[in-house]
């Protein structure tokens, strides 16, 4: 019984200082491929007392809406967030790159501009997404309005309908680890960047949550390694 008092006080132990529990972590499109690796692997090695319930491919205002039910404790998102309730913070930024089908005569340029593909037909996310409205200011900046012919929320399934035939597409960098026969990848000139960004609950108090956003500010760009206190600050 002195034992297994002695593990339950360890572990309560641990709890309290964000090293034990389940935490239910939501990841964005292409985050899912790039970031959420590293994160799980990281977080083996630093916290193994750690569980991680991750769920992936949604999109951002599906995310605030899981972390404000409480379903999601962590949601990795692409700003803006229109809810005061939510804080999050800036890891990264990414540019955008072009995916054509593999036979489409624009391969055969290593940049694309923007202006090369105004008529072209596209493949997009749908209108709520924030990664469309960075492609629609950005192809109107150009002079164009984009035709989109098909709308996919899974990254995945945009790019199998590039590799279909059924248009081009401009998706984040970090898709390019997603191999589909039948598309390829092109720079874009100065292209349209998106935000990666940590969002939690701005009233969240849990140490875990701390520590593993500690731990995903240092896989970004924006590094630190400290742990700071949560806030509900903006960057």
């Amino acid at each position: 019984m002195l034992q297994e008092l002695d593990a339950i006080a360890g572990d309560v132990q641990q709890v309290g200082a964000g090293a034990l529990g389940v935490l239910r972590v939501g990841f964005t499109g292409s985050a899912t491929y790039d970031l959420m690796p590293k994160a799980v692997r990281e977080a083996e090695r630093r916290l193994p007392g750690l569980s991680l319930n991750i769920r992936g491919e949604m999109l951002t205002p599906q995310l605030v809406a899981e972390l404000l039910e409480h379903r999601l404790d962590v949601a990795i998102l692409r700003p803006p967030v229109h809810s005061a309730e939510i804080a999050f913070e800036v890891i990264s930024r990414e540019p955008l790159v072009a995916v054509l089908p593999a036979d489409s005569p624009l391969g055969n340029h290593e940049v694309l501009t923007l202006s090369q593909l105004a008529e072209a037909p596209f493949v997009g996310y749908p209108g709520d997404s924030s990664v469309a409205g960075a492609i629609m200011n950005a192809c109107q900046a150009a002079g164009f309005r984009p035709h989109i012919l098909q709308e996919a929320k899974e990254t995945s399934t945009l790019l199998s309908l590039v590799a279909a035939g059924t248009g081009v597409a401009l998706v984040p960098a970090a898709a390019r680890a997603v191999v589909i026969n039948g598309t390829i990848f092109r720079e874009v000139a100065d292209p349209p960047t998106v935000d990666l960004a940590i969002a939690w609950r701005a009233d969240e108090s849990s140490p875990l949550v701390a520590n593993f956003i500690a731990m995903l500010r240092e896989l970004g760009e924006n590094k630190t390694v400290e742990l700071t206190p949560l806030q509900g600050t903006h960057r």
